[in-house]
């Protein structure tokens, strides 16, 4: 059998709704040298049941079902069948344009890079358009000409505030991906704030293509759009103690400085998320910040969360 060149890995979890088109935009893909290795993460709809009968039609997709493990364990358990030179990690809800992947493709094997990423634009359940100005649009600060290294990626998007963590906007080299031992870290949310920045920080090559190729589809009671809870906090602290790991080893020395300015970004953001929350679980979540990460804790983010009514002005530019 001809191995494929690309390996689409799609978690699914109760997405009944959106699989056909989501699975349909990647096998109407014009690049086709392609598998799809979609995890059934034990849903209780009839998502299986699509998947099933999209099977039968296309043997490009490939299923493995398994008991409800969360997104990581989705995403690794696709990676240890993928086979493919790249990989792409793509969710059951969304939609990719159809010349992405020959894109992605081609430009990866012209500049042997390790990693190719683009734009999105974030749409709604009826596939409208949900934003004016996409969150997810860097076409204005990148050159589609240049090869980068990933720590001057990281840097300059982290300083522009445009850098994303989502992985669905990155298409990598497998070979590189096994160089560095990376897999998604499980039993968390915001996996992917790990994930992505330690696949950037340690890549020689990565390259940009100034298109929207990903359709984020923004729908009610997705892990997107859900409430804050104490797991969206446990989430980030996470991340956080685990990046610090790396600060202390020594081959990650030359990547201190920027690992350490994510870190306190990521604190802040989890004491701004921590607001919304009962006094008892603010003043917890007070406490793990300044007993891990205190002095990358800004100050109104602590007042903040004792008094989250209080409203803080910025002191003047000077």
């Amino acid at each position: 059998m001809k191995k494929s060149k690309v390996s689409i890995i799609i978690p699914v979890y109760n997405t009944a709704d959106y699989l056909e088109e989501a699975v349909g935009s990647i096998l109407n893909q014009t690049f086709t040298e392609l598998e799809i290795i979609a995890v059934n993460d034990g849903s209780t709809d009839n998502s299986l049941e699509i998947l099933e009968r999209i099977r039968e039609k296309d043997s490009r997709l490939h299923i493995h079902s398994q008991e409800n493990r969360g997104l990581s364990e989705a995403r690794n358990t696709g990676m240890a069948y993928a086979t493919g030179e790249f990989i792409y990690f793509f969710d059951s809800d969304d939609i990719l344009q159809k010349e992405t992947l020959a894109a992605c493709y081609q430009k990866a094997i012209t500049e042997s890079a390790d990693i190719v990423f683009f734009d999105a634009e974030v749409i709604g359940t009826t596939g409208q358009n949900a934003f004016r100005d996409s969150p997810y649009d860097r076409k204005h600060l990148l050159e589609s000409n240049r090869v980068y290294k990933g720590t001057e990626i990281l840097a300059y998007l982290i300083n522009k505030k445009k850098y994303s963590s989502a992985p669905w906007l990155v298409f990598t080299r497998i070979g590189y991906l096994q160089s560095i031992n990376l897999n998604f870290y499980s039993g968390i949310i915001h996996e992917d704030q790990l994930f992505t920045f330690l696949l950037f920080l340690q890549a020689d090559k990565v390259c940009f293509i100034p298109e929207n190729y990903f359709k984020r589809r923004m729908r009610p009671h997705s892990i997107m759009t859900s409430p804050v809870s104490i797991k969206n906090i446990h989430g980030y602290i996470t991340v956080c103690r685990e990046l610090a790991k790396y600060v202390q080893k020594p081959h990650f020395a030359i990547y201190r400085r920027l690992i350490n300015k994510q870190i306190k970004i990521l604190v802040n953001i989890t004491a701004s998320t921590a607001i919304s929350l009962n006094f008892r679980a603010r003043i917890d979540v007070l406490w793990d910040l300044v007993r891990f990460f205190g002095w990358m804790l800004q100050p109104q983010s602590v007042v903040l969360l004792v008094f989250p009514r209080l409203k803080i002005k910025k002191a003047p530019n000077r």
